[in-house]
């Protein structure tokens, strides 16, 4: 009768052992409260770095390029040419939504000779030194097309928070505006009211691209339409060829310094 009792109690011993053996391990203590986990941080999304392009930029530039003037004839008598080469600079504020205004002004000046024109057309010149200074002071507003392309949709998951800003290498732009243009004309004339010091205005239109080389530089080029009427034609070769407009075409180079 001992023999079964302590055998019953074995058993009973060994059966509670193995049930504690199978529970699963409490998990280890921590200190303070538990802390719930941080929700996944959401990806910028395509239009958020696309409106990091929208803000306020201020830039400076410098110019160098060429120009044919309007009144062909009348520079060819007196230059013998009607084309020049201006250098000049300015500033340009970039502002949302593709928009842009600047100021600029460059500066042409020549020497030639004053010069007679006959009355079949026949030029004539007079062997008086001549030296002309033009000096066009430009506003300009416009609007840069700046091409964003989406992201291919693919499988592949969404880029972090650091993903840059979308920032097109090639930019395109055309912009319109108006022209104050002084203009100079002096020689050694004994007669100084033959000198002239004026000031004309106008208007131009203006289309072109920027490239950009690094974070702060980028190149540009473009192309320039002036018209400066009633200018010219006063009197002189000007009057003669029925020429009156200070205008042109140039084709200037930039070099831009900002970003």
């Amino acid at each position: 009768m001992i023999a079964r009792v302590l055998l019953v109690v074995a058993m009973f011993l060994l059966a509670d052992t193995a049930f504690a053996q199978s529970k699963p391990a409490p998990p280890p203590p921590q200190n303070g409260a538990p802390q719930k986990p941080s929700p996944p941080t959401r990806p910028q999304s395509p239009a958020t770095r696309r409106n990091d392009a929208n803000a306020i930029r201020i830039r400076g530039f410098a110019t160098v390029g060429g120009i044919v003037f309007q009144a062909k004839e009348s520079f060819d008598a007196v230059f013998g040419t009607n084309t020049g080469v201006p250098f000049g600079g300015g500033g340009q504020v970039l502002l949302p939504f593709g928009f842009y205004a600047e100021a600029a002004v460059w500066h042409f000046t020549e020497d030639g000779e004053r010069a007679f024109v006959a009355s079949d057309g026949s030029v004539f010149p007079l062997g008086i030194p001549l030296k002309v200074g033009i000096t066009p002071f430009e506003v300009t507003g416009g609007w840069r097309y700046r091409h964003c392309p989406a992201p291919p949709r693919t499988a592949k998951p969404p880029r972090p928070l650091t993903t840059r800003p979308c920032a097109p290498k090639f930019i395109p732009y055309a912009g319109a505006g108006l022209t104050s243009l002084k203009y100079t004309e002096t020689s050694d004339f004994e007669d100084t009211d033959e000198d002239l010091d004026d000031r004309f205005n106008g208007f131009h239109v203006v289309g072109g691209a920027d490239y950009r080389v690094s974070r702060w530089i980028a190149i540009g080029g473009e192309v320039l339409w002036s018209s400066v009427p009633d200018a010219l034609g006063a009197g002189g070769v000007s009057d003669a060829f029925d020429e009156d407009n200070l205008g042109g075409t140039a084709f200037r180079l930039k070099i831009i310094i900002g970003r």
